[in-house]
């Protein structure tokens, strides 16, 4: 769902505890805001689906 939603990589991996190798995973940090956009597309994705909206 994050990579659907365009999530920056460093942020998804981030997210799920995961540490990116190498010069990319050095030096990228996540911002607070990244972190409030996966927050705020997750919280979208659970209203559609309590709404019905949502795939099952």
């Amino acid at each position: 769902m994050l990579d659907e939603d365009r999530h920056s990589r460093i942020a998804v991996e981030t997210r799920v505890g995961h540490e990116v190798a190498g010069v990319e995973g050095l030096y990228s940090h996540v911002a607070l805001a990244m972190e409030q956009e996966i927050a705020g597309s997750l919280q979208t994705r659970w209203l559609r689906f309590v709404a019905g909206e949502g795939e099952h």
